[in-house]
């Protein structure tokens, strides 16, 4: 994601994810077989694949959509509000939102395509999904898709097919245990690499290697 002009740079950049603190699962939650639960917990807009879950919902009456985050637009937020299949919480503390992710069967990441920024997305749902250890669905144009893939923590599909989409929500309600072993492998990768503690160790070692080389330029001077 490093482009423009600071890719001359890349050697000097390091990146550190927006890993969210490990949080349990609330008590009590009870696996809805009958429902495909899907978590959309972030920024609520256009650009990020809401009519394609307004569309899979009118096709799949079994779908249930549990969303976070502020709505951008009113008319959206009143699409949104007439889908019964939608449960809409806006605004939450990050935990809260997080319990959202717990309670559902797989987190919905899709980002329109059309602009770079969109294309490069690592978004921070996918990090959250990782934690609670749940599948992820994410659009093919994504830069990283590939590598959901190859880690098989998720599913992907193009944007804007609809009918794919549909078919792969179809065969995630009959496959339940790929998908959960898919939500075991994003949650042993958060174990092992993308978590809050392995993100702050990496950040100290920027930071002492920062100073190193502060000393270092002292006693040169010096």
């Amino acid at each position: 994601r490093i482009v423009g002009d600071m890719a001359r740079h890349r050697s000097k950049i390091a990146v550190i994810q927006n890993c969210p603190p490990d949080v349990p699962p609330p008590k009590g939650i009870v696996k809805d077989k009958a429902h495909l639960t899907l978590a959309f917990v972030g920024r609520i807009a256009e650009p990020r694949g809401v009519r394609i879950l307004l569309e899979a919902c009118r096709r799949l009456p079994e779908l249930r959509v549990l969303m976070a985050g502020e709505i951008e637009g009113k008319e959206l937020g009143q699409v949104l509000s007439a889908c019964d299949q939608i449960e809409l919480h806006g605004y939450m503390p990050q935990e809260k939102a997080l319990e959202l992710v717990h309670r559902s069967d797989a987190s919905f990441a899709f980002y329109d395509p059309s602009t770079e920024i969109c294309r490069r997305a690592n978004g921070a749902k996918w990090y959250d999904a990782m934690m609670a250890g749940k599948c992820l669905l994410v659009n093919s144009e994504v830069m990283n898709a590939e590598w959901i893939r190859r880690e098989g923590i998720g599913f992907t599909t193009p944007y804007a097919d609809i009918e794919e989409f549909v078919r792969t929500l179809n065969y995630l309600h009959e496959h339940r245990q790929e998908m959960e072993e898919k939500g075991a492998c994003a949650r042993e990768l958060y174990e092992t690499q993308f978590n809050r503690g392995a993100m702050d160790r990496r950040l100290l070692e920027i930071e002492l290697k920062a100073l190193d080389g502060k000393v270092a330029g002292i006693r040169d001077e010096g």
